[in-house]
């Protein structure tokens, strides 16, 4: 990371400590605000939040470790599958099998063309409203195969 980056990421985290407060519970909104403005949680935001907030590195990485939605996107589109038991009963390898063929990807792969990277991902958190997916940020709820072939076909 250049030294420019380093001290634009510094700031933005001064910015999101100054707005969430310089407590534990402030480490997901600043870490999700982080993801959402440079598509991903660098290291060295996350020193960052580590330094500014007085935490630890375990407080920071059980944060990242438990919503997956964390993690640096590999692809355009990062669609996860939710794999709580819920999900897991309801039409879920319909669903996969549907994004399998229409981008030729397999769970935990990129497409070819970098457009879709599939991936398996922990509770999305709505489980009463199964099966759950998400694509980037947006989640979807109550997702049946022809929903998702709707989905898929506004991605571009």
């Amino acid at each position: 990371m250049l030294l420019e980056e380093k001290i634009r990421t510094s700031e933005e985290v001064k910015k999101l400590v100054k707005k969430y407060g310089a407590s534990q519970s402030s480490i997901l909104p600043i870490l999700k605000a982080i993801q959402k403005k440079y598509g991903y949680v660098s290291q060295f935001a996350q020193n960052e939040v580590m330094r500014l907030l007085n935490v630890s590195y375990i407080d920071v990485n059980n944060v990242i470790s438990f919503h997956k939605i964390l993690d640096k996107p590999q692809a355009k589109y990062t669609i996860r599958i939710c794999q709580s038991s819920s999900c897991r009963t309801k039409s879920k390898d319909q669903i996969i099998k549907t994004i399998e063929r229409k981008f030729n990807v397999k769970i935990g792969e990129v497409s070819k063309d970098n457009k879709i990277f599939l991936k398996s991902t922990g509770c999305l958190g709505l489980c009463h409203l199964s099966p759950v997916i998400s694509i980037n940020e947006r989640v979807y709820t109550q997702v049946t195969p022809k929903k998702v072939e709707k989905l898929l076909g506004i991605l571009k």
